[in-house]
């Protein structure tokens, strides 16, 4: 039923609210309940019984012209707009281009922190042979060596990870003029794709939850674990923090594919730009991020405590974005 009521209002939200306009639609809203209860009373499911709902009562647009009430142009066009209507084709090949650079940018993602993990667990390992002989046996270990070779495979990491990244860029920089709302979408597909994008929130719930789950599960390793091996503890917390962020990624940018194309909660002209403001921000407080807490292990020997900056700076990241996004929405 969530799906049909924002269905309607979807369709209601950009008409005066007359009280002949508020009946129209709470009749029509009643309607729908009442034969979508009646289809799942016949064993339909929450699925099959919304979009049956949706089908049969056909072009609601129409219905409202026919009453006497003209239906505005989407985005306060004059009706002489300009923007192409989109087919079927280009909005499935949309999302299938947005799930692909999912996975490329997640996994580009999730190899970076896996070579920061290597890189703090080699270098905890080297020095846990020095300090702890092996069959009472001592073993002597270059921990610079070590140290350099844990780099040099991160760096590789990186190399690789930015090759996915700029990949990923090229297949969605094809849909530059649906990334910037540049579009029309047809009735029936826009509740197609409204629809669709309700069903997906549960399976974007499930990615999220599973995510917080496991990066939950590693700061409890830092707990468990003893501190004498707390490079191995900090380790298993990069690692599985790789394996949520590439969850977050994934749900996040297919979730974000269905707003651009409905022009709605983080993509409205308002949030755009909004977003190319952050964007500028983050792009210069990771890299730097980054490079502190490199700094810091490798001149301080801080690896067991730089990992720290990665959550502050999101917790003051996310606060700054959020705080940014309120203030240029009340302008």
């Amino acid at each position: 039923m969530e799906t049909i009521t924002t269905y309607l209002e979807n369709v209601f939200k950009s008409l005066p609210q007359t009280p002949e306009v508020l009946r129209i639609k709470n009749e029509l809203l009643a309607d729908m309940e009442a034969k979508y209860g009646d289809l799942y009373a016949q064993g339909a499911s929450e699925h099959e019984a919304t979009a049956r709902v949706i089908g049969e009562f056909g072009n609601i647009e129409e219905l409202l012209v026919e009453l006497g009430i003209d239906m505005p142009f989407a985005d306060g066009d004059d009706g002489d707009s300009q923007r192409p209507m989109l087919s079927r084709e280009e909005v499935d090949g949309f999302l299938a281009a947005f799930s692909r650079a999912s996975l490329l940018i997640g996994s580009g993602v999730a190899l970076i922190l896996f070579g920061v993990a290597t890189l703090v667990g080699t270098h905890g390992a080297a020095v846990s042979l020095q300090r702890i002989p092996v069959l009472g046996i001592p073993i002597a270990v270059n921990i610079s060596r070590v140290s350099s070779a844990a780099m040099a495979f991160l760096l590789l990491l990186v190399a690789v990870a930015v090759g996915l990244f700029i990949y990923a860029g090229a297949m969605i920089s094809r849909y530059r003029r649906l990334e910037q709302g540049e579009f029309n979408l047809a009735p029936d597909l826009e509740r197609e794709l409204t629809h669709r994008h309700d069903t997906y929130r549960s399976t974007m719930a499930l990615g999220i939850s599973i995510g917080v789950g496991l990066i939950l599960l590693g700061v409890a390793g830092l707990f468990i674990i003893p501190a004498v091996y707390a490079s191995y503890a900090v380790s298993f917390l990069l690692l599985l923090i790789a394996a949520a962020v590439f969850l977050f990624i994934r749900a996040g940018m297919t979730n974000g594919a269905y707003q651009r194309l409905l022009r709605i909660g983080d993509y409205t002209s308002e949030k755009r730009e909004a977003d190319r403001v952050i964007g500028a921000v983050a792009a210069f407080v990771w890299p730097l991020v980054v490079c502190v807490f490199l700094v810091w292990g490798f001149l301080f020997d801080g690896w067991s405590i730089a990992w720290v900056v990665f959550p502050i700076t999101a917790l003051l990241f996310g606060g700054f974005a959020g705080l940014y996004s309120t203030l240029k929405g009340t302008e």
